[in-house]
């Protein structure tokens, strides 16, 4: 990721506005790219033995679940693998909820949102 991207990100964090970057193009981008190397699946669930289809953008079916692109590693940590594709992985809402109250004490950070 170019420096200049990085230190966006780094101002987001520092003025506590991370919701522009969960907005952004660059974002979309990273996430769509995630969720289509893992065939719309979460990968958390996977992990457990079990199978959850997410919805592709603009699709609606009942028997799948909305999604989520999970940093691995933490933005607020590791701002500048925010747009690092190794970095993201598509999970369902359910996963990804459990795992930021796990990683924070029971707080929901604003990538659940």
């Amino acid at each position: 990721m170019n420096q200049e991207l990085t230190e966006w990100i780094n101002g987001l964090i520092r003025e506590d506005r991370l919701s522009e970057f969960y907005t952004s193009r660059p974002w979309r981008k990273v996430r769509f790219i995630s969720f289509e190397q893992n065939n719309f699946e979460c990968q958390e669930c996977k992990r457990k033995g079990r199978l959850t289809l997410l919805l592709k953008p603009g699709e609606q079916n009942a028997r799948k679940s909305k999604g989520i692109g999970h940093h691995k590693k933490p933005l607020r940590l590791y701002p500048e693998l925010a747009l690092d594709s190794d970095n993201v992985e598509p999970v369902c809402w359910a996963c990804h909820n459990e795992i930021e109250k796990t990683n924070n004490n029971n707080i929901l950070t604003e990538e659940c949102w």
